[in-house]
């Protein structure tokens, strides 16, 4: 009885194994038979809507998305690496600007050291620019672009040569000069010569509409003064130059001639007397300087009214003569000629010492002086730092040089013999006399001196046995203007 229950119930544990896999192998077949009708799925109608929609295939459906979706992630991962590098090179690049910084930090620091010690305030160029000197900024070397690399002190010093070269020149060859510079310096001092050709109201004209940029800063300094305050600006701006460069001496010129032109004369001798210096003193030649011997003969006529002078009434009975001796012994070195000047006592031919009793004399209280410059071969004579005489000389030969130094004037002889050293005296008038006129000896040494000459064209040479030659008209007029004791200084 037992066994048969234990049979009849694996049979039916068997049974229901076996629906059991029945069971799945439908469903398998059933979800994987492909149906015969594309509009039925398991038996189920479908509407037209659904009919489209389920009549898309799903694998064609999905397969662009999941392509898209891939397309989209190569872009983002490109993006991205993209992005990466950019950051790696940002990275980069600040390391870079980090390590120049940090190499620059000793360049940067004297400029700051300098601003924090607190230096005078740079000056401020046209446009407003603070113009910083260059030597206190320590700046690295810009490249340049083609045409740059001088310095503000190079084209300084460029001008001044211009200046120097054009200065130098002759008056008529001054516009070859300029023809043979750069057209905006050889144009300004083109205009600038208008000045010394009687055109100072139209050069004025010039510098109002615009001041003169291609000459340096020197020269344009002085031309704002003169453009600005006429005269009185540029004696102001030149009065307390030293040394005169070139670019101050052209303007020195320009004043001596514009003050002559508006009649202050004391202006033009003071700046005459320094100009004459400056030339001789620097080599100019020598018919450059002689150029100028109308204009000092012109203030030699006008001394009195700007150089200092004392009244003297004359007595009955009185002479010039004694007048200026007594004035001698009282320690003024004077001579009847600068006295006649000074008291434009002349006519057409010549001085004359006329005196009237009552009359008021002007004693000039300022002295005479000589310089001469031996290689230049001329005169100049001073009343004070006036000049009063510009003269052409002879000087000694080679072998026989003129000496050098400080003389003073003694012996005062008209119509001289000449002893000569190794012969009989010659007779004043003798044409083998090299005397001439006058003689004015040195006390220092006697065997030397100022005289006159035998041959008035050779005048201007190195002709002499050691004197000092003047052509006879000369050497009359100063044996009258100066007078014993009077200093003669001879330069090389």
């Amino acid at each position: 009885m037992n066994w048969r229950i234990a049979t009849r119930q694996n049979a039916a544990v068997k049974t229901i194994l076996a629906l059991i896999l029945l069971g799945v192998a439908g469903i398998y077949l059933i979800a994987t038979a492909k149906p015969s009708d594309p509009d039925e799925v398991a038996g189920v109608e479908l509407d037209s809507e659904q009919v489209g929609a389920a009549s898309t295939p799903l694998l064609v459906a999905q397969k662009p998305e999941v392509d898209a979706a891939a397309e989209r992630a190569r872009e983002a991962a490109a993006e991205q690496r993209a992005t990466d590098a950019a950051a790696a090179k940002a990275r980069e690049a600040a390391a870079r600007r980090e390590a120049a910084a940090a190499k620059s930090a000793p360049i940067l620091q004297p400029v700051q050291a300098v601003a924090a010690a607190g230096p005078a305030l740079p000056a401020r160029s046209q446009s407003g620019a603070i113009e910083v000197p260059l030597e206190s900024v320590p700046l690295r070397p810009r490249a340049r672009a083609a045409g740059e690399g001088r310095s503000a002190d190079s084209d300084e010093t460029a001008s001044l040569r211009r200046i120097d070269r054009w200065l130098r020149a002759p008056t008529g060859d001054r516009p070859a000069v300029e023809a043979g510079m750069e057209p905006g310096p050889g144009g300004e001092l083109k205009s600038f010569r208008r000045l010394f050709e009687g055109g100072g109201s139209g050069y004025v004209a010039d510098l109002r509409l615009g001041l003169p940029e291609s000459l340096g800063r020197e020269f344009l300094g002085y031309a704002r003064s003169f453009a600005e305050q006429g005269v009185d600006g540029l004696d102001r701006a030149l009065a307390s130059e030293t040394t005169l460069s070139p670019a101050a001496l052209a303007w020195t010129e320009a004043l001596v001639v514009t003050a002559m032109e508006r009649g202050n004369y004391a202006v033009a001798g003071a700046y005459a007397g320094r100009m004459l210096t400056v030339m001789l003193d620097s080599g100019y030649d020598r018919n450059r300087v002689l150029a100028h011997r109308e204009t000092v003969a012109s203030l030699a006529r006008r001394a009195a009214s700007f150089l200092p002078w004392q009244a003297f009434e004359v007595p009955p009975g009185a002479s010039m003569d004694p007048i200026c001796r007594r004035l001698r012994r009282e320690g003024l070195p004077i001579n009847i000629g600068w006295l006649a000047d000074f008291n434009d006592k002349r006519t057409s031919s010549g001085r004359h010492y006329r005196l009237r009793a009552g009359e008021t004399l002007r004693i000039p209280r300022t002295p005479l002086r000589s310089e001469i410059w031996r290689q230049q071969r001329i005169h100049v004579v001073y009343a004070g730092d006036i000049p009063v005489r510009l003269l052409s000389v002879s000087v000694g030969r080679a072998g026989f040089e003129t000496p050098l130094g400080a003389f003073h004037l003694e012996t005062l002889i008209a119509e001289p013999k000449w002893y000569q050293p190794n012969g009989a005296p010659l007779e004043y008038g003798d044409p083998k006399n090299p005397l001439g006129e006058r003689w004015l000896g040195f006390s220092e040494k006697p065997n030397y001196g100022l005289h006159g000459t035998n041959s008035d064209p050779t005048v201007g040479g190195f002709e002499s046995e050691g004197c000092v030659r003047h052509r006879n008209a000369d050497i009359v007029d100063l044996f009258d203007l100066l007078a014993p004791g009077g200093e003669v200084v001879i330069r090389p």
